[in-house]
């Protein structure tokens, strides 16, 4: 969630009403996960170690192994929550339009 938390489980995700506050942010939170924002390229040892770490973790990793300027700028994050993810989407996307105009 916001807080940079996972959310509910989904067996509590499914106990909840879908118009619960707490099941929102979890599907919100869940349907971000795979989108381009939260996306990024590393090296199979590098995603394997860091793959569900929490991003106190992974931040320090990508600084230390990863040379490419967009994990170096995804780095610059403090905090890795749905506003960051969303943020960093539209970024990428502006920046393929730039590459690749339509």
């Amino acid at each position: 969630m916001s807080d940079g938390t996972s959310g509910l489980t989904d067996q509590q995700l499914q106990d909840q009403p879908e118009e619960s506050v707490d099941a929102q942010a979890t599907m919100r939170r869940n349907n971000l996960v795979h989108t381009l924002g939260n996306l990024t390229l590393l090296r199979k040892a590098l995603n394997s170690a860091q793959s569900n770490a929490c991003w106190a973790d992974k931040r320090p990793e990508l600084l230390r192994y990863s040379l490419l300027p967009i994990n170096l700028q995804l780095a610059q994050n403090q905090e890795w929550n749905e506003d960051a993810i969303g943020k960093r989407g539209e970024m990428l996307f502006e920046h393929a339009l730039e590459i690749w105009p339509r």
